[in-house]
């Protein structure tokens, strides 16, 4: 069971990736070679001399693949480079320990793997489809950074190499460790300098800060310090915002927006967002108004979708908006002065 799970990851890896000229050729080809390094040191002619001429047969399709390509693989193409590969991956470590045995394959496929992962929890987040498109990938965000196509070439096909390097040498030098050690710091190297994997990254810290708003409410019953409760709210205006951002945050909330009037002019304006979000457009929006004499407090947000279902979310942050608003405009001595003073709605609309 574990061979053929092992080979249906790296089929739909290779096809997941080939989404970008030459992409999953460029990966094919420099994992083919590690792996025949790796095989020929540990003694497998067969299977270094088959990593050999499926690299040299990439090449020859790589001159009309490349950047414009004038062929292309297609699925059935790109899923036959991940079986041959996922094979050669298997068969090249054999007679090794049994820990090295898992570690080459596992690292030398390290990229293809971990973006083929992130793209299942990427969508189970969200609330999507598996086979749901999405510009989610590894190259799409190279893309979306203002890298071309040779250039997104060149960075996954030297992520490949590294990782394929770092398996080789663990190999010769029978230390797995070298080779995780290289794995991971490549990944975190990705993810800090947000070329890969921080999306998922902000996904996962959402729904745990759900999980656990939902878990402290549970514990701590209605009324007793629950999320939104008005006696927990600071009467501190900058404190409240910092705190409904927080509250907010729990709840799939992308994004806030915060207008405060006085005589239906516009005294103050706060937002937040994730920017890390901003490019994907948003599952769901709502707005509340609240009004008392001359005062009143406008409150938006907007989300996307997660485990939590859309109807609960929707409930629960129309709630705490409404809780919020109404504590702001019960206590307008508490906004800061210069959030008292009227600005005129046509200059608003010059400065927009």
């Amino acid at each position: 069971p574990l061979t053929v799970c092992w080979l249906v990851g790296c089929i739909n890896a290779l096809n997941l990736l080939d989404g970008l000229d030459g992409l999953a050729s460029v990966v094919g080809l420099s994992t083919a070679m590690m792996m025949a390094l790796i095989a020929a040191n540990e003694g497998h002619s067969h299977v270094s001399l088959i990593a050999v001429v499926l690299g040299g047969a990439l090449v020859g399709f790589l001159v009309y693949n490349l950047p414009p390509a004038s062929i292309y693989l297609g699925d059935s193409g790109s899923m036959v480079i991940g079986l041959v590969v996922g094979i050669l991956a298997i068969q090249g470590a054999l007679k090794t320990s049994a820990t090295m045995s898992i570690t080459a394959p596992a690292v030398v496929m390290a990229i293809t793997m971990l973006d083929t992962m992130l793209a299942i929890l990427r969508r189970k987040l969200k609330g999507q489809r598996f086979d749901a498109a999405d510009r989610g990938h590894i190259h799409h965000r190279l893309l979306d950074r203002g890298l071309n196509n040779w250039q997104v070439l060149c960075v996954i096909g030297s992520l490949c190499l590294l990782t394929g390097a770092a398996a080789t040498f663990a190999t010769l030098l029978r230390n797995e460790i070298l080779a995780w050690v290289t794995t991971v710091t490549l990944i975190v190297f990705l993810v800090r300098m947000r070329w890969f994997g921080h999306h998922e990254l902000m996904l996962v810290k959402l729904v745990v800060a759900s999980v656990l708003a939902r878990i402290g409410q549970w514990l701590l019953g209605p009324g007793r310090g629950t999320l939104g409760s008005p006696r927990s709210i600071p009467e501190r205006f900058d404190q409240a915002w910092s705190q409904l951002v927080r509250d907010a945050a729990f709840w799939q909330t992308r994004g806030i927006n915060l207008t405060l009037r006085r005589q239906s002019q516009v005294c103050r304006e706060e937002s937040w967002s994730v920017s890390t979000l901003s490019s994907t457009p948003a599952a769901w929006s709502l707005a509340i108004l609240i009004t008392r004499g001359e005062w009143g407090c406008e409150l938006s947000a907007m989300g996307d979708e997660g485990t939590t279902s859309r109807s609960a979310v929707i409930t629960q942050v129309s709630r705490l908006l409404e809780v919020y608003a109404r504590h702001l405009i019960a206590h307008p001595e508490q906004w800061p002065e210069a959030s008292l003073r009227i600005l005129p709605m046509q200059s608003r609309r010059d400065a927009a």
